[in-house]
């Protein structure tokens, strides 16, 4: 008996409609969840990434603010040295001691001596101190008036005897005028140690300024038996403001709350409060992110306290919603698209692989990438695509990548390599599309053609800088000049057109944060043209670092070798770092240009020439004859001539680092 099948009604193909229906708006509600919950894994994990990075930043915060009061009490030290070995050191001296070591600590307020004078021996050292002084001395303290008396009869005085900066008003100041002042000295003396005070107005100072000294006891110098009594205190002074806003130089205090505080459960809150970088910094509220720490300074307890309302950015939890919102999307989408559509859009994405573009034969390879030479398929225009192949493309390498297309994009000098359009392919391949170029770079030229005349070097150095000068003046850093990114070409009718390459490396120094990829303290650049300034500190790579990089350059132009040469990178480094190149001969580099090329090599930034523009002009100032559009006209076609030869390197070279 056979089966029969049952013809289905409307209500069986509604049903299925139904069904089919239903699957694309399931995938996309739980792509929806899914990215909700991405998102806020995303959001959680930027914010712990910020609170670490804020505790990392803050600990640096505090080990230099320790490093700032611990460097200035190597004076006090000092100063107590010299008193222990001079007992009779005289005025000058002293203050002649004292301001070296305050030239190396500008945070000092002040040093000063002040010996302890019992009451029966005051008359007899107020004459002496006269008698060396050569005018009135006297043991005084501040008036009711606010101008300073003779001290009142108490058992002992410590009245400031030398002092830098001198200042005559306090001359003669007892240090111990008021019960705290004397409780502060009469501790220190008595532990026969540093004592630290609590803040306090300095005598000279206006309200709002407070200071901290500290007190070192000088045991005199006689030979009784047991512990030699304390002859007297040296005293370091620290104005707390400065000395706390040097420690903070170049932290954004708009965005950083930053309060010192003194721990001692005694004081008055506002006596607790030794810096605030704002009112109410020692109290940060909700919201913020917050670091705590405490240390001793010279036995007192003090605390530090750093906030920040910034948190996180938003930037990846946004990302990963939009993403994750357009891919569930994109689901259901596909879930409800029909064959032929699948067809179509394979068709689309095979024509979209490269943006458009064929290409043609392989031109270079490198670290970076392959090079290849391509052609759009409707404008029929000649170009050079760089790939990154997809097994190769690692985040880094994306930002990288994607960096320099940017940064590219931004420079127009005709000097500069044009980019045409950047992307990535279906199948994970990165590209850039950039004008193709007829000619070599500097380094196959020195290879083939060996040293070149200086008339020559510098037509090419000075098209360089134009390139260079508009990068610098937008705030771009490029970091890796050498001869293989720099490429004569024949352009337009012209000969010997200088084309800079490779902005990968590239900096951003204007315009809000660093873009570089690379972790904190990592070298960036080629050794053997490197600025030593980047390699001590590279964040500190500036427009100067590529001048030094563009002086290598010239010297091997104009030498036909390199500054340092060496198969060991330790020993590179080191060169760039200490030793001066051997001088340019001079019987065929002119003394004008040489001292040009030496100036862009000097280790010091500071002095070489500190823009592109001003190097510029120096190598129009040099007094040379013009390269002339002949000269380069018959170099080039001695140079075809060679390379059909089969006896020079092939011409087309292209950036493939």
């Amino acid at each position: 008996m056979g089966t029969r099948i049952r013809p289905q009604s409307g209500a069986d193909h509604q049903r299925l409609r139904d069904r089919l229906r239903g699957r694309p708006l399931l995938a996309l509600a739980m792509g929806l969840l899914a990215t909700l919950g991405g998102a806020a894994y995303a959001r959680q994990h930027a914010r712990a990434g910020a609170r670490a990075a804020f505790r990392q930043q803050a600990e640096a915060l505090v080990d230099g603010v320790e490093r700032k009061f611990d460097l200035a009490l190597e004076s006090l030290r000092a100063i107590s040295a010299l008193l222990r070995a001079h007992p009779g050191l005289n005025d000058d001296e002293f203050r002649r001691f004292a301001r070296e070591l305050m030239a190396r600590h500008q945070s000092l307020a002040a040093l000063e001596w002040a010996p302890l004078v019992a009451d029966a021996d005051r008359s007899t050292f107020e004459a002496e101190r006269a008698t060396e002084l050569g005018r009135p001395f006297t043991i005084r303290e501040p008036g009711a008036s606010g101008g300073m008396v003779g001290a009142p009869r108490r058992d002992r005085y410590a009245p400031l005897a030398l002092l830098e900066p001198f200042l005559l008003d306090l001359e003669g100041l007892d240090i111990r005028f008021e019960p705290t002042r004397r409780a502060a000295v009469d501790t220190a003396v008595a532990s026969r140690g540093l004592f630290a005070t609590a803040k306090f107005r300095l005598v000279e100072d206006p309200p709002n300024v407070y200071s901290v000294a500290v007190y070192d006891p000088v045991p005199s110098g006689g030979r009784e038996t047991g512990a030699p009594p304390i002859a007297g205190v040296a005293i370091a002074l620290f104005r707390l403001d400065p000395l706390v806003r040097s420690a903070l130089a170049g932290v954004d205090l708009r965005t950083v709350d930053f309060a010192l505080l003194d721990e001692d459960p005694a004081l008055e809150q506002e006596l607790r409060i030794l810096f605030a970088s704002r009112p109410g910094a020692e109290a940060p509220g909700g919201g913020h992110t917050v670091f705590t720490k405490t240390f001793r300074f010279v036995g007192r307890p003090w605390s530090v306290v750093c906030a920040t309302p910034v948190v996180a950015s938003w930037t990846a939890a946004v990302l990963v919603f939009g993403g994750g919102t357009t891919v569930s999307a994109l689901v259901a989408w596909l879930l409800l698209a029909r064959e032929g559509r699948r067809r179509l859009q394979t068709a689309l994405r095979a024509e979209r692989e490269l943006g458009g573009y064929v290409l043609g034969r392989p031109l270079g390879e490198g670290g970076m990438g392959s090079v290849f030479e391509a052609t759009h398929r409707l404008l029929r225009r000649r170009v050079a695509i760089k790939l990154v192949r997809p097994e190769r493309s690692s985040p880094e390498l994306r930002e990288r990548f994607n960096r320099e297309a940017r940064t590219m994009a931004d420079l127009s000098s005709p000097h500069t390599i044009t980019l045409y359009d950047y992307g990535s392919a279906d199948d994970g391949r990165l590209y850039v599309v950039m004008e193709y170029l007829d000619g070599l770079t500097l380094e196959t030229l020195v290879v083939a053609d060996g040293a070149q005349p200086p008339e020559r070097v510098r037509h090419i150095l000075l098209q360089a800088c134009e390139s260079l000068i508009e990068a610098h003046e937008a705030g771009i850093v490029h970091r890796d000049i050498k001869p293989a990114n720099i490429m004569l070409c024949k352009l337009g009718g012209r000969h010997d057109f200088v084309k800079v390459l490779d902005f990968g490396l590239a900096k951003a120094t204007l315009g809000g944060a660093e873009t570089k990829v690379s972790r904190a303290g990592v070298v960036i650049g080629t050794f053997t043209h490197i600025a030593p300034e980047c390699l001590s500190e590279p964040a500190n790579a500036s427009a100067r670092s590529d001048l030094y990089s563009l002086g290598c350059v010239a010297y091997e132009l104009l030498s036909g070798r390199e500054v340092f040469s060496s198969a060991d990178q330790t020993s590179l480094i080191a060169a760039h770092l200490t030793q001066v190149p051997a001088p340019l001969d001079h019987a065929r580099v002119p003394e004008q240009l040489a001292r040009v090329v030496m100036k862009c090599l000097e280790k010091d930034p500071n002095q070489r020439f500190q823009s592109a523009r001003q190097l510029a002009h120096a190598l129009i100032r040099a007094e040379l004859p013009p390269w002339s559009e002949t000269h380069a006209a018959e170099w080039w076609h001695t140079w075809r001539s060679r390379s059909e030869g089969g006896s020079s390197a092939p011409l087309t070279d292209a950036e493939s680092r």
